[in-house]
């Protein structure tokens, strides 16, 4: 896409915004971040958990347990999302409470059920009136916070105070998307940023996170793949044409047998793989589009990782990683979300933070992504207001 005067790159927006946003560009043309070798010993830590951690909370799009290799995928590799659960907690049963991205964002967001922030669907409802975001509470407490990428909840967090916004509204494209930045609670109009979208969002992140910071931080990098029409990036776009031969699951043949045992909604329901608007129409080509778009999320994760590390912050800050929701990959048939079936409800879980919590520890317990944001605000020692649902996840601590 060729640039006019509504195209920007981002390092054109940090210009013409009088270089009030910190911190130097990373390379234009980003190598994918090199993992630590996991055959590595995770490195002592010394010193007690900090009252007033940093935190880094990554969430992503449609990421089933099954695409993940820290969660036992045996033909997918993600190093880096591997690195926080290696170095940190993993959750083996966590879930969302709405396997829809709106509902469950606007959830995280603020502690609450759909029901109570208003956010039922994926219609472009804003959070309700009046009704604070865990951002909020932690800025109150004493922290900078910022938010990049995708909420999708209405609005797009625009109407809230963020020391530093970079981010869309709606469902944006995979590139050149129209993205608006702004900094101490002024947010500028969309401006059509040249490239892919959660390559430029993970750039404006890392630049944030290289300049001096005078108080905890508390970042949301919140990014959109893989989320269908699964666009990787250009340099992935080819990454399974190589016969690679991709799992079928044992339920993948349901639809033929009638769904025995199954309610007539779910038999009937529009999500089956070849009828959907986004053209995937066999097993392979979702499951591989799907595949190749997760890895270049993995990359933006290692990407983040590496300048929280070459900066002397890592194992200052909190680094939490989820999903919105889980993903049917051809199980009953189906691909997307939205039914409470495990593939699409089951997610993703892990925390990173030598300070409390154990290297390579797993947690069986069930959680929810309701229990997110009181655990965030109990991290920074801020109380949980009576009205919040969930529980503060006290299974971080270790001895």
């Amino acid at each position: 896409m060729k640039a006019d005067k509504d195209v920007f790159t981002r390092r054109q927006m940090l210009t013409s915004m009088g270089g009030a946003v910190l911190g130097s560009a990373l390379a234009p043309q980003m190598l994918a971040a090199e993992a630590p070798d996991p055959g590595q010993q995770p490195r002592a830590h010394s010193g007690k958990p900090s009252s007033r951690p940093n935190i880094l909370w990554i969430t992503t799009e449609g990421v089933p347990l099954s695409v993940l290799s820290c969660y036992g995928s045996k033909l997918m590799q993600t190093p880096n999302i591997d690195r926080i659960a290696r170095e940190g907690m993993r959750f083996e049963n966590s879930f969302t409470t709405n396997a829809l991205c709106a509902p469950s964002r606007a959830t995280m967001l603020t502690g609450l059920y759909s029901r109570r922030n208003g956010v039922i669907d994926n219609k472009h409802r804003p959070i309700g009136a009046g009704i604070p975001l865990v951002s909020e509470h932690l800025r109150n407490a004493g922290s900078e916070v910022a938010f990049c990428g995708k909420s999708h909840v209405g609005g797009g967090l625009r109407n809230y105070y963020w020391d530093y916004y970079y981010g869309y509204l709606g469902q944006k494209p995979y590139v050149d998307a129209p993205i608006a930045e702004g900094v101490n609670g002024h947010i500028e109009r969309d401006h059509l940023v040249q490239g892919y979208s959660d390559d430029v969002i993970t750039m404006a992140a890392a630049d944030w996170l290289e300049g001096k910071r005078e108080k905890p931080f508390c970042l949301y990098l919140w990014l959109k793949a893989p989320h269908q029409p699964f666009i990787p990036p250009r340099n992935l776009a080819r990454l399974y044409d190589d016969g690679t031969k991709v799992p079928v699951p044992e339920t993948f043949d349901e639809d033929l047998k009638g769904y025995p045992g199954k309610p007539r909604a779910f038999a009937h329901c529009d999500n089956h793989i070849g009828t959907d608007s986004t053209g995937v129409v066999t097993l392979e080509a979702l499951v591989k589009q799907h595949y190749a778009s997760t890895v270049g999320l993995d990359q933006n994760v290692g990407r983040i990782l590496k300048v929280l590390e070459s900066t002397g912050k890592l194992d200052d800050t909190v680094v939490m990683f989820t999903s919105d929701h889980g993903y049917f990959l051809g199980e009953w048939h189906f691909m997307d979300k939205r039914l409470m079936h495990e593939p699409s409800i089951r997610i993703p879980l892990m925390v990173r933070y030598p300070k409390m919590i154990k290297a390579g520890s797993q947690n069986e317990e069930m959680v929810l992504n309701l229990d997110i944001a009181p655990t965030m605000l109990g991290l920074r020692g801020v109380a949980q207001p009576k009205e919040m649902s969930g529980h503060d996840l006290r299974v971080f601590e270790t001895e």
